[in-house]
């Protein structure tokens, strides 16, 4: 889980003194600290984990790639969020659902629909889930895409299968 607030500090701190002093972080401590800078905003600190990441061969690593989206995203650099998105040989239902928040956070309704289109063509291999609706959910509210966002939410059930929760609820009924 994502390190908050103070805990954010001290994980970078802890980091830097790892830099340091030589030892490689593993593949969860550069995820925990791409976390951590995502929640303090600690861009040049998250490029440098990019950096490394890259070093230590971990660029085709789903879940390391994904944070290294989500971090950009939140840290306000959608333009780097995407050139990581776009170069995943292989992506799964977290980096999906992290590229299609991130461009609904960033006001991109029409691009995260779009985003959400390719995902459900992608040659069936990723499916949406609960978290890839809140995301193009939102990215209609925002857009005041009213018909869209009404075509998304039935189709959770009978295209997808699933059971809308109250967070998808709470989304529809802004409209």
């Amino acid at each position: 889980m994502c390190a908050q607030n103070r805990a954010s500090n001290e994980a970078i701190v802890l980091f830097n003194g790892m830099r340091e002093a030589g030892p490689n972080p593993n593949k969860v401590r550069m995820i925990e600290l791409l976390c951590a800078c995502s929640t303090i905003g600690a861009l040049d600190l998250g490029k440098w984990v990019e950096t490394h990441a890259l070093e230590r061969g971990l660029q085709h690593d789903v879940y390391v790639v994904s944070e290294l989206i989500d971090m950009y995203a939140k840290c306000g650099s959608l333009d780097d969020a995407l050139r990581v998105f776009e170069s995943m040989p292989r992506k799964n239902e977290v980096s999906w659902n992290a590229m299609i928040s991130a461009l609904a956070f960033h006001g991109q309704a029409l691009e995260a629909l779009s985003l959400f289109r390719h995902m459900s063509k992608d040659n069936g291999t990723v499916q949406p889930n609960d978290i890839t609706f809140i995301g193009v959910l939102s990215a209609c509210v925002h857009a005041g895409l009213v018909d869209e966002g009404r075509q998304l939410f039935e189709s959770m059930k009978l295209s997808f299968g699933l059971v809308p929760k109250v967070k998808h609820i709470l989304a529809w009924l802004i409209f």
